[in-house]
């Protein structure tokens, strides 16, 4: 097996991001308000894994709708992040730095791919999944985005989070998906309902 580092788009953040050393509500001001002397910028990386049995694709990067031209264009930016989200990052994603460009220098589709494996749902590991959906099946780990069906299909937010309004917005999504042809599951973390066992798809 092979293992490809891609970086897939840039994000400029606070210093306090990377390196705060603390989480309070003075840190958080300086992460979204930073000017942009205080800011640094860092790589988003995703992995192709050559395997034997196909490509595997480990997290996605930004999509190329966020940065059009290939720099941080807040109005392309705003089309596709809340404004505080925006502020946060500031994503920008290079001419060939998209997935989809990156797999075709390998020679492959994104229906080539065997496994997309996201590791965590911020949007600049998950962003390029947009242009990734070729129709085909998948199960999408929900993780503690939810802890059960119920939360999606009642639109019952969990007891914590980071704001009501994006956490519905996050199980309007899971209802979404849920509804697609191609999703053979979603998986919460700590469904009480979920058995060990395996998913063939």
């Amino acid at each position: 097996m092979r293992l490809h580092i891609l970086r897939c788009g840039r994000i400029r953040v606070s210093e306090t991001v990377p390196y705060g050393n603390r989480i309070d509500l003075g840190n958080t001001r300086r992460q979204l308000f930073a000017p942009e002397r205080d800011r640094v910028e860092l790589p988003v990386f995703c992995y192709l894994i050559e395997h034997p049995r196909g490509p595997v694709l480990v997290d996605t990067g930004w999509c190329r709708a966020i940065s059009p031209a290939g720099v941080f264009d807040a109005r392309a930016v705003g089309q596709v992040l809340p404004a505080h989200l925006a502020a946060f990052y500031r994503p920008m994603l290079p001419a060939g730095e998209a997935i989809c460009e990156q797999l075709a220098a390998f020679g492959l589709r994104p229906e080539d791919l065997n496994c997309v494996v996201l590791t965590h749902l911020d949007p600049d590991h998950v962003a390029g999944l947009r242009d990734l959906r070729g129709g085909g099946r998948f199960v999408l780990l929900a993780a503690d985005a939810a802890f059960s069906p119920r939360n999606w299909r009642e639109e019952i937010t969990p007891g914590f989070g980071f704001g009501r309004d994006w956490q519905l917005r996050s199980l309007r999504w899971l209802r979404e998906m849920e509804q697609d042809p191609g999703c053979a599951g979603i998986l919460c973390s700590h469904d009480p309902d979920v058995s060990p066992g395996t998913i063939e798809f």
